[in-house]
């Protein structure tokens, strides 16, 4: 299970070396906002798409890994990767997974000041 974002920051040419062939299994808001980066960065990228919130069954792990043999590597969410780790085969593809951050354009101030005047009135976590 490796940090897609380290290997970047560890070396920025890392996709030059590969004719990327990418395993794609996310489930985000928009799954092709992330296709479309990877591909800015000249991957070519097989989707897998399945449900938010996806139970992952022994046949969906052993898919996943089999069509991620065929591919440079196969990526995640943080979420995801959480769920198909522990039954990740050890001989199988390396399973990389992408972290999500929210990084304001505009707007932080009002967003902030909308949050103190909500989590007051929010009830207590049982």
């Amino acid at each position: 299970l490796k940090h897609l974002a380290q290997a970047l920051e560890a070396d920025p040419h890392f996709f030059d070396a590969l004719e990327l062939r990418a395993v794609e299994r996310a489930r985000v808001g928009d799954p092709s906002a992330l296709v479309r980066q990877l591909e800015s960065l000249g991957a070519t990228v097989e989707q897998r798409v399945f449900g938010d919130h996806h139970a992952y069954s022994a046949a969906d792990v052993e898919r996943l890994a089999r069509d991620g043999a065929q591919a440079d590597l196969v990526l995640c969410t943080l979420k995801d990767a959480v769920k198909l780790q522990p039954a990740w085969p050890r001989a199988g593809p390396t399973l990389w997974y992408v972290s999500q951050s929210v990084a304001f354009e505009r707007g932080e101030d009002e967003f902030d000041e909308i949050l103190r005047r909500l989590l007051p009135h929010r009830p207590p976590n049982p």
